[in-house]
């Protein structure tokens, strides 16, 4: 079976500190697109997946618009 190589990007804060949002990168290879994929850290060990963008671009644009909104490739994403 084929599994994505995983790649951890980084971690990003919230302009108040109250939220993180960890990125990663799943290569497809030869198999398949990559997908950078954000996940919001909440209590405990549990995450949320926010966003899974396809792409090919070796970076993508991200930036806080406020504590609740993140603007991910020109796209408003809620991290509520």
């Amino acid at each position: 079976m084929f599994s994505p190589n995983v790649t951890f990007l980084e971690s990003t804060v919230s302009p108040q500190g109250e939220v993180t949002i960890d990125i990663y990168l799943y290569e497809g290879g030869a198999m398949g697109s990559n997908h950078y994929v954000f996940e919001k850290n909440g209590p405990l060990w549990f995450t949320k997946q926010i966003y899974n963008l396809a792409s090919q671009k070796q970076e993508i644009e991200y930036v806080w618009k406020n504590n609740d909104i993140m603007i991910i490739e020109g796209e408003e994403v809620s991290v509520n």
